[in-house]
């Protein structure tokens, strides 16, 4: 089968009006939403040379939280303008993350939820994924090189959890 991509600008608005989307209604245009995605990852990429890459899973996470949120600080301090004392970084983030009740909690808390994706959906996303590292990987002549290596270890970690998924959903259908 010939994979045809779609069109750009449909696929980005078809991301944002369903960026929302409750969480409990099946995932329908996966291939826009894929693809709305990589162009708006390779855009932010591609145009902003002093880019800092980071998961929200490694911003909430206990264990990896204080430690991320330490160096998006240590960033952001070399801005004029932003000061905030690294000491002050783990008291932050806990007040912030983990025990800010103002926030609404979010249904990604319990991370049971799966969408239902087929395999060949599944598939699909693999190869954008797989795609997107072979770009990223080739960068030691690129100005980007740093912020290439953060989305590369990013997506080699996603595409690591597809795999499992990939393969439940493969045993499944056996």
């Amino acid at each position: 089968a010939i994979k045809k991509k779609p069109d750009e600008a449909f696929a980005m608005g078809y991301y944002v009006k369903n960026k929302y989307r409750p969480s409990n209604e099946p995932p329908q245009k996966i291939d826009h939403e894929i693809w709305a995605w990589r162009g708006f990852v390779e855009y932010w990429v591609g145009t902003f040379p002093d880019l800092f890459i980071i998961t929200y899973k490694d911003i909430a996470n206990t264990e990896t939280g204080p430690g991320k949120t330490t160096q998006l600080v240590s960033y952001m301090n070399e801005s004029n303008g932003v000061a905030i004392p690294l000491e002050s970084v783990p008291c932050i983030w806990r007040k912030i993350i983990k025990e800010n009740s103002g926030h609404k909690s979010t249904k990604r808390e319990n991370h049971k939820y799966q969408p239902p994706y087929t395999l060949e959906q599944l598939l699909m996303v693999n190869d954008v994924f797989q795609e997107m590292i072979e770009k990223h990987t080739a960068c030691s002549a690129s100005p980007y090189c740093e912020r290439s290596i953060m989305l590369l270890k990013i997506l080699k970690g996603y595409k690591a959890e597809l795999s499992i998924r990939i393969e439940g959903v493969r045993n499944e259908t056996v």
